[in-house]
């Protein structure tokens, strides 16, 4: 490990040069899980990051189908990036976005600064992409820049072992959306690890939209981290599908520091055959009258199993904060397996606060009242599943991502793979945004009527 550091290091500026040595060494020295509420549930064999070498470096294909002209798009596989043009009106404000490593070679200065905010991380799964990242992206939209158009960003694994480090700017007063997809080009039978580390830092008014999904292959180990730095009164929605991979160990961290700041996060998670999920959610309330909303779903079959862990942390300054956690999970199978952990640590008493968790098997009386009104078995279980996760995917502002995750959800039914979306399925798309209004939480809360 030691001479994949030096090996990677050395064309680098000196400060990326001690920002790695100083990652690998929080890397070696911390525990992959801090909190003692969760250590029982933690599977570190299905996490021996030393066994995996990087060796993402090769060059590899781009299928032209997926240069999208209808959003600003950045596609990568190893060392092969594909970015497209960004329109000249846009393109006047000062909007960058390009991959971390160029990013790195032509803005240093701005790079370092939010960089170097992760040098004091307990985390470490952070410390390890932060030692080893190869690749990412870059994308600064500066202030009062208001983007319609989605920012789009594909990851081909194929292969190989990728640690991929990702940093978005909003500057106050912007908005965009931010589409990311998580793909592997082939179902190779070798082990490989991909490694996701975004951090978003979101300046005062400011609005990002986030869509995720990942359909990695089903030997590849997944660690996908997300954090975000909400100032005054900014506004981010996550909104995640997660479907492929051997192990999936995912991680939200929505850091509401700015007064009037608000995270909505919606996952949606679907496991079969032998895939297992660690899914952790944190809502971090530091600012004043800030709102915070996690909503988790994820459906089990055949021995599929999901651990979905979630915190809301409100600090003993965030007074007048409102936070609501949810996780459920529904069993397809006996031998499924799935447990829901919500937490709460709260220092301030004067605040709204609530969790719900549950984990069931499918119910079989409403299979057999569904089965009454002339659908079969399987249908039936089908339709309970898609209902199961609809009302989180309408809450998706993306009809891209949203036609992306309803056709997994319909291929993992079926028991096919799907990889890559095809040519056709793409082309049948409409990459727009839609206003997606959400009713209050709390007004329907048995403690808030």
């Amino acid at each position: 490990m030691q001479n994949l550091i030096l090996e990677s290091t050395n064309k680098e500026a000196g400060w990326l040069k001690g920002f790695r040595k100083k990652s690998f060494e929080s890397f070696n020295n911390l525990p992959l899980e801090q909190s003692s509420l969760f250590t029982k549930y933690t599977d570190e064999n299905c996490l021996n990051l030393e066994k995996f070498s990087q060796n993402s470096k090769k060059s590899g294909e781009i299928p032209e189908y997926l240069k999208d002209s209808d959003s600003i798009t950045l596609i990568r596989n190893g060392s092969n990036i594909f970015i497209s043009e960004i329109n000249p009106e846009l393109k006047k404000y000062g909007i960058i976005f390009t991959d971390i490593i160029t990013a790195i070679e032509k803005c240093p200065n701005l790079i370092k600064r939010y960089l170097l905010e992760n040098m004091k991380s307990e985390n470490k799964l952070e410390s390890f992409n932060s030692a080893f990242f190869s690749n990412g992206i870059f994308l600064y939209v500066p202030k009062n820049v208001n983007v319609k158009i989605p920012f789009r960003s594909i990851s081909l694994e194929d292969r190989q072992n990728i640690s991929s480090r990702n940093i978005i700017i909003a500057d106050p007063q912007s908005y965009f959306t931010f589409i990311e997809e998580n793909y592997s080009l082939t179902d190779n039978p070798q082990p490989s690890l991909f490694t996701n580390f975004t951090e978003i830092f979101l300046g005062e008014n400011s609005q990002v939209v986030f869509g995720g999904l990942q359909n990695l292959g089903s030997n590849v180990t997944d660690v996908d981290i997300k954090k975000c730095f909400c100032e005054n009164n900014s506004q981010i929605s996550w909104n995640l599908s997660m479907f492929g991979g051997k192990f999936t160990k995912s991680q939200v961290d929505s850091v509401l520091k700015g007064n009037g700041s608000t995270a909505i996060d919606n996952q949606i998670i679907f496991g079969d055959k032998t895939q297992k999920f660690d899914i952790m959610s944190n809502l971090i309330h530091t600012g004043e009258s800030t709102t915070g909303r996690t909503r988790s779903k994820g459906v089990m079959k055949d021995s599929a199993n999901a651990v979905m862990k979630g915190m809301i942390d409100i600090n003993k300054n965030a007074k007048n904060s409102n936070a609501y956690l949810a996780e459920y999970a529904m069993l397809l199978s006996k031998d499924a397996k799935a447990d829901t952990i919500p937490s709460l640590e709260i220092k301030n008493k004067d605040v709204k606060a609530t969790h719900s968790a549950s984990v069931s098997q499918v119910n079989e009386d409403q299979i057999f009242y569904l089965m009454s009104r002339g659908l079969s078995e399987n249908d039936a279980r089908k339709t309970l599943v898609y209902g199961f996760f609809e009302p989180l995917i309408q809450t998706i502002p993306l009809s891209h991502i949203r036609k992306l995750a309803r056709s997994i959800v319909d291929s993992k039914w079926k028991g096919e793979k799907m990889s890559i979306p095809s040519k056709e399925f793409l082309s049948s798309l409409e990459d727009h945004i839609e206003d997606v209004q959400e009713k209050d939480i709390f007004s329907g809360h048995y403690k808030y009527r």
